[in-house]
């Protein structure tokens, strides 16, 4: 990964927050309604939470400029245990979550037109 203050990583934190703006919009048309864009925890930040009757979707965003690089941002054992950490810990001391149905997904963006989602069980 670049450091902070390359213009490489700048670009790459611009095109990821796109992403997630982008995916809100998208999960917007299809009746969701964001309530928070990332969310701190002490185990680690959310991207997206949100809500929809009485679910709520906890998103991991990733971009990727190429489908082969997409692969990469598949999580790795370690940074899926500190998600569902993170997902159990807002469970526990928020009470919108409560007797909610919670699902946490993976959405991958590669290029702007490929559409990626797989469902991470926690």
């Amino acid at each position: 990964m670049a450091h902070r203050n390359t213009a490489a990583y700048r670009a790459a934190e611009r095109a990821g927050r796109r992403a997630e703006t982008l995916t809100k919009f998208l999960y917007f048309l299809t009746g969701y309604i964001c309530v928070a864009t990332r969310q701190k925890t002490p185990f680690g930040e959310l991207d997206l939470i949100l809500r929809r009757r009485q679910t709520i979707l906890i998103l991991e965003v990733k971009y990727r400029r190429h489908l082969e690089s997409a692969e990469s941002g598949i999580p790795s054992a370690r940074q899926l245990a500190r998600m569902r950490k993170a997902v159990s810990w807002m469970m526990a001391h928020h009470y919108a979550f409560k007797g909610k149905q919670i699902h946490l997904r993976l959405v991958q963006w590669s290029g702007w037109g490929r559409l990626r989602q797989t469902e991470i069980r926690f």
